[in-house]
């Protein structure tokens, strides 16, 4: 195990470094000056251009910038952005945030997500089932933003059960756009959850369990669930990195200072260092998250060597 984990580690380094590159590329090709609209209304002046230039290195060639930012980054220092302030400090800020509206999502979804599933899959063609399909069938179609919009304006607005936006980002505050957030991958987990139960269902294994008297709740539950949660564990560790980078839409629409906001506006400032500094953490959780799925995988199905 201890050998599998390094292996993975070390497989992680270039996957790091081509993310930093392709993101510092689009960064580098997007069009537009990062000194458009610094200064007012009025020009600034070509000693503050020059200086500004000069300090992050944008009067240097695309690979003469990427290698100084490189060697900042193999040292912890994830740069200073265009007003000055620490990338590494204003990610410590936000992290948090984003941490637990991802937090609460995935929770919605493994929790609810898999228990439909189930639910779908053991009464195949039932009531039950034919409302799993329908209602994530629903869900699947509509965008979230259109989701997060009808929420805020019920549940918020109308009902008063929930905060229209999030100030300091508390539990209840977080707890909509956390299940707006969740929604969508709350329809994939039930429907893979199903579609994986119903094979198995069908699997020899489990008729010569049923055939030698084991309970329906046993076959299921010991013998049947374990072999159909491999694909849905894969699903939900992949769809937490998402969750986290895919929170731009929500944390817009519920104002919620959280990493997905910083993007954003870091990238309508046309501010690269921040935009690479987010993405690359964005990519570490993701790949960390990954090899723990990995590593869960052993647990579920004694089978899989990580030898």
């Amino acid at each position: 195990m201890g050998k599998y984990i390094l292996r993975r580690l070390l497989m992680m380094i270039p996957v790091i470094l081509g993310a930093t590159l392709l993101i510092y590329f689009l960064n580098f090709s997007l069009p537009g000056d990062p000194l458009a609209g610094r200064c007012g209304d009025r020009p600034c002046s070509p000693a503050y251009e020059a200086a500004f230039r000069a300090e992050y290195n944008l009067d240097q060639p695309f690979i003469v910038q990427y290698v100084r930012y490189l060697g900042k980054l193999l040292h912890g220092d994830l740069g200073t952005n265009f007003y000055g302030k620490s990338v590494a400090h204003e990610l410590a800020i936000r992290y948090p945030t984003t941490v637990k509206l991802a937090v609460i999502a995935i929770t919605f979804e493994a929790v609810v997500g898999v228990l439909a599933g189930i639910l779908a899959g053991i009464r195949k063609g039932k009531f039950i089932d034919n409302l799993v399909i329908v209602s994530t069938l629903i869900f699947i179609s509509i965008p979230v933003f259109v989701v997060g919009g009808v929420s805020q304006y019920l549940f918020g607005l109308k009902l008063g059960w929930f905060p229209v936006t999030s100030g300091d980002g508390s539990l209840e505050q977080l707890l909509l756009p956390g299940l707006v957030l969740g929604s969508l991958s709350v329809a994939y987990a039930a429907r893979l959850t199903r579609t994986s139960l119903v094979e198995n269902l069908r699997a020899d294994y489990v008729r010569t369990a049923k055939a030698k008297g084991l309970s329906t709740a046993r076959t299921v539950g010991i013998h049947t669930l374990r072999n159909s949660l491999l694909p849905v564990v894969t699903y939900i560790g992949a769809s937490f990195g998402v969750l986290m980078g895919g929170a731009i839409v929500t944390e817009r629409i519920f104002n919620v200072n959280g990493i997905g906001n910083f993007i954003w506006r870091s990238i309508s400032q046309r501010d690269g260092v921040s935009v690479v500094g987010a993405v690359v953490c964005l990519v570490i959780v993701y790949l960390v998250v990954n090899l723990i799925v990995d590593i869960l995988y052993g647990v579920l199905d004694p089978r899989i060597s990580h030898d």
